[in-house]
């Protein structure tokens, strides 16, 4: 492996709230998904008086096979548990406040494109295997630190993999 490569670690991630819009997305819909999803979100945080405090997320409730179950997830201060309301009255997406549980977890970099990051996350369960035996809790998530509608080049996109070890 390149020495540039990102190392695999394991890490203690901290619990923290997200707001998320969860569905069931066929696996070839996801960036569509994203797209819409993460602007509701922040539409609906934005209208409920709140703010996200992180960058973007998707986390998956499991291996995606030709569906995923995944929520586009922004880390979030100053929401309720539940759904998010705005403060004129009735939730317009189905966007909900739901805390993101941390712990022992393997975490990686991925440093491209988005449709590079399968040898990335192919590293990541990789050593999961080698050194855990692929026990796990069954979600993971990623990270979008620098992503598409920040950075024009691709090159420069950082998301960072994280899959939980129990």
């Amino acid at each position: 492996m390149p020495t540039d490569t990102p190392p695999v670690e394991v890490t203690l991630e901290p619990t923290f709230l997200v707001a998320a819009s969860r569905r069931t997305v066929a696996r070839a819909d996801l960036g569509a998904f994203f797209d819409l999803a993460h602007r509701e979100v922040l539409d609906a945080v934005e209208a409920a008086g709140a703010r996200v405090v992180g960058p973007p997320i998707a986390w998956y409730a499991r291996v995606p096979d030709a569906t995923a179950d995944v929520a586009a997830a922004f880390p979030v201060a100053g929401l309720p548990l539940g759904p998010v309301t705005p403060a004129t009255g009735e939730p317009t997406a189905p966007v909900e406040v739901l805390p993101l549980t941390g712990g022992r977890c393997l975490a990686t970099e991925h440093v491209g494109a988005y449709d590079g990051m399968g040898s990335s996350w192919d590293r990541l369960v990789e050593r999961w295997h080698a050194d855990h035996g692929g026990a796990g809790r069954g979600d993971f998530w990623e990270v979008y630190r620098v992503e598409r509608t920040a950075e024009a080049d691709p090159a420069r996109w950082r998301t960072r993999l994280v899959l939980p070890l129990g």
